[in-house]
């Protein structure tokens, strides 16, 4: 039985297998593979998810912001109680480049895998803010965000500056 789904033409099977770095492999149980069906998917076009979430900051929200600015995509993380962790991966059909990271402790991973089209993240966040944006890539971007061993409920996803929740989570965004 093939179990490959594919979300939008990405292959996130493909993406678990092949473009998972070394370091990160021991977060297996985090960024487990996923099989998909269509109607998991949430597509917002790239105008939607333009500008920062107001309702988003620091220890105001335990979730994640998802944005970009007209040049780079934005995902930071934040809980208003107490630590959380939060890992998995944001993987685009074309080459991720120019990935900076902010406010990451040292025992944060935030790495694009050797194929260079997914980013593998495993954070560890208090009252403040963890993040990391790159260069806005060209077509889909697919988000598969865990908190702890589950996935991150929509309703703790903020996409754009109007902070939309996706219908469903994992979801993508096209620009």
């Amino acid at each position: 039985m093939d179990t490959r789904s594919t979300v939008d033409g990405i292959d996130t099977n493909r993406a678990s297998a092949y473009d998972q770095p070394m370091s990160i492999k021991s977060t297996a149980a985090i960024c487990s593979t996923l099989v998909l069906s269509a109607s998991s998917a949430f597509a917002l076009v790239s105008a939607d998810f333009q500008g920062k979430p107001s309702a988003f900051g620091p220890g105001q929200q335990t979730g994640a912001a998802v944005w970009h600015d007209g040049q780079r995509l934005h995902v930071q993380v934040s809980s208003r109680d107490g630590s959380i962790d939060l890992g998995g991966k944001v993987c685009a059909k074309s080459v991720i480049s120019g990935l900076t990271t902010d406010e990451l402790e040292p025992s944060d991973s935030v790495k694009v895998g050797p194929k260079g089209r997914c980013v593998w993240l495993k954070m560890t966040t208090d009252e403040d803010v963890d993040g990391f944006s790159f260069v806005l890539p060209r077509g889909i971007v697919f988000f598969d965000l865990k908190l702890g061993l589950h996935q991150l409920p929509p309703q703790q996803i903020w996409v754009g500056a109007a902070g939309v929740h996706p219908s469903s989570s994992p979801f993508t965004l096209n620009q």
